[in-house]
């Protein structure tokens, strides 16, 4: 596996995104040697891992905002724009996020400049995603390629793979994923969602082409698949691909409707306890099996207050503008 780093993060870069994330003094390992000595063992590198992808979903919001309020409509990929965009802006503070490409690129980057040995892989999404039903494996279809995950693997054990994604909303993983075929499922959210990674043929594909599905259930919900990915590596110029289809279609839900989300921890750090969103002009709050909140926004002023009182996103005269005239506009 190549560990050949994408960018040039610098180590005080790494330290930034520490305190972006509000990452605790005892997981902020110094990026060179320190890091890399954990990162090369499974029982201190996984740990660590675990941890960056908790506080990761907690403080970096999936979301596609710069498609419906800036003048440009677009979102860019390039490394050094995304760290500035969700790291740097308005002084570390109020930094924004990403949808899958954005937020997993930007682990990946950070992953690797701590030693890990990272491989990055499209996803194709599973049509039970949109619909919200718990519809099992047989009866989904898949989209072509427009999700990001990464793969991390430790040298003690190179055979083993772990399925990391800080980039898909609700439902999407909490924690690392090691590639084996999983019956039972582990829990994902308290009090009773569970996830599981199946290797298993798909729908569509040839019957002896199986790749990994990473399923999710609610309750006592059968598990239903959120979207799979194979062990071929992606390149940047494949993200690029993706990135402008996702970005620009007419077909993706992402240019339809504004999202924004994310994790809430529990009082230790140690679990992902729940969500707070609003997708299109619903707004939501759930920790565990209670919901804190569930409204309608009916305007853009009360949509534009809640972006910046529940995730602390500011957004500009310029970029508030932006969703003047389109279809995702609060009219």
């Amino acid at each position: 596996m190549s560990n050949k780093p994408r960018t040039g993060y610098t180590a005080a870069q790494i330290h930034q995104y520490y305190n972006r994330i509000n990452l605790p003094e005892r997981y902020r390992h110094d990026p060179g040697q320190a890091s890399s000595k954990v990162a090369s063992q499974t029982s201190t590198g996984l740990e660590l891992l675990s941890a960056l992808q908790r506080y990761n979903l907690a403080y970096i919001p999936f979301e596609n905002l710069d498609l419906h309020y800036s003048s440009h409509h677009s979102i860019s990929i390039d490394a050094e724009h995304v760290f500035e965009k969700i790291v740097t802006r308005e002084g570390g503070k109020g930094g924004r996020g990403g949808y899958c490409m954005v937020n997993n690129a930007l682990f990946a980057n950070v992953l690797r400049r701590l030693g890990f040995q990272v491989t990055s892989h499209g996803a194709r999404i599973s049509s039970s995603v949109s619909t919200g039903e718990d519809t099992p494996l047989a009866d989904v279809s898949f989209s072509g390629f427009s999700h990001m995950v990464n793969l991390v693997s430790f040298p003690d054990n190179p055979d083993l793979k772990y399925h990391v994604d800080v980039g898909f909303g609700s439902g999407g993983p909490t924690a690392p994923f090691p590639l084996q075929h999983d019956e039972e499922g582990k829990l994902n959210i308290a009090p009773n969602q569970y996830a599981r990674v199946i290797h298993s043929a798909i729908p569509g594909a040839a019957s002896d082409q199986k790749v990994w599905v990473y399923e999710k259930r609610n309750g006592h919900q059968n598990f239903s698949p959120c979207y799979c990915f194979s062990e071929a590596e992606f390149l940047e110029a494949d993200f690029k691909v993706m990135n402008y289809w996702t970005s620009t279609n007419k077909d993706s839900w992402f240019t339809k409707m504004p999202v924004c989300l994310k994790m809430i921890l529990d009082e230790s750090g140690d679990s992902i306890v729940g969500h707070t969103h609003i997708l299109k002009t619903d707004y939501k709050k759930r920790v565990g099996e209670e919901a804190l909140i569930n409204r309608e926004l009916t305007s853009e002023e009360e949509r534009i207050n809640v972006i910046e009182e529940e995730f602390g996103i500011k957004l500009n005269g310029e970029e508030r503008k932006g969703i003047h005239g389109m279809v995702s506009e609060i009219a």
